[in-house]
């Protein structure tokens, strides 16, 4: 479960949504899998800058379901700053757009074990690059912590009990 890297057939994107700043556009584009044991959807993740017109990709999370577009997980922090969550994933930039760190939990020892489709139920990450990462209760149920924190805007995430 979680967010996995698969390559099943994908029919049209059937949705899209595109937040912005001034100076740069997130895009999620959700894409049905149109075959496989559990066929859901892919919600592929991209950017640019503002007057660009080639979108550079970020990630692609896969969830079983259909879900909503995540128009409520892309936040932008200043001119530079942006991050996206989804499942258990999550992205920042701090040069707008130009390179974006990929955070997954299941990748990080402290975290691979309580990978849900709802891990991250949500994120704030202030301008000054503290934040708090709120996890679901299946997290706690599983024995991790209801938070992880930051200093360094997401790069790196640490398990706490109390937010950030």
């Amino acid at each position: 479960s979680g967010c996995m890297p698969v390559t099943p057939e994908l029919g049209p994107a059937d949705g899209s949504y595109v937040g912005s700043s001034p100076t740069l556009e997130i895009r999620v584009t959700r894409r049905p899998e149109v075959e496989g044991p559990v066929p859901g959807a892919q919600y592929a993740f991209e950017s640019r800058q503002v007057g660009e017109t080639q979108w550079r990709p970020i990630a692609t999370v896969r969830h079983d379901d259909w879900v909503d577009l995540p128009s409520n997980r892309i936040h932008f922090v200043d001119q530079n700053t942006a991050y996206l969550s989804m499942c258990s994933l999550f992205a920042v930039t701090t040069d707008g757009g130009a390179r974006w760190h990929v955070w997954d939990a299941g990748k990080i020892a402290w975290s691979r074990g309580l990978v849900n489709y709802g891990l991250i139920e949500s994120v704030v990450v202030s301008a000054n690059g503290t934040g708090t990462m709120t996890l679901n209760e299946l997290a706690v149920t599983r024995g991790g912590p209801h938070f992880a924190v930051t200093s360094d805007f997401g790069l790196t995430w640490l398990p706490a009990s109390t937010p950030n």
